[in-house]
């Protein structure tokens, strides 16, 4: 029979008092942003708007939340359709030769992460720390290189096996 002392029973309830309270903020920081794909009631669509608007184009999106590590971030983001969303702040370039868009993205690396070029697709990606360097690369390479296509990507679905 195993007997318990009562400083030892108190130093167990102290941890499991502890694990239970870590088990419930580690629960909440999780539901706090809603997954990819999921949509977002009006009122939560209100509150969204409230958050750092970013524009791609003729597209609007506001930020949710930033996570990650420094060398792979991500943002969660909602769309004008109330769609949640996760971008990789990345800026993709296509139908654009790699030496010319060399050239053209100079600039931007001293805030870039990574960038990768891919010269049999006529491909680059660059990816920054923030969505906002994303966004703001990608609106001047898109005036910049008129006849490449540049964009922001977000996804908005995961494939699922069936």
């Amino acid at each position: 029979m195993l007997i318990f002392k009562r400083h030892h029973l108190r130093s167990l309830l102290g941890i499991l008092g502890l694990l239970l309270g870590l088990m419930v903020s580690v629960s909440s920081f999780a539901q706090a942003t809603p997954p990819i794909g999921s949509l977002l009631s009006a009122p939560e669509m209100e509150t969204a708007k409230t958050k750092t608007k970013v524009q791609d184009g003729k597209k609007t999106i506001w930020v949710l939340s930033a996570g990650g590590s420094a060398s792979d971030p991500f943002t969660m983001v909602v769309n004008e359709q109330s769609i949640v969303g996760k971008s990789s702040n990345e800026v993709l370039i296509t139908n654009s030769p790699t030496a010319q868009t060399k050239v053209k993205v100079a600039p931007y690396l001293s805030k870039t992460i990574s960038a990768n070029y891919f010269e049999n697709m006529n491909t680059t990606v660059l990816r920054f720390a923030t969505i906002a360097d994303a966004a703001k690369a990608s609106a001047e390479l898109s005036t910049a290189m008129p006849d490449a296509q540049v964009s922001l990507p977000v996804v908005y679905s995961l494939k699922r096996p069936r």
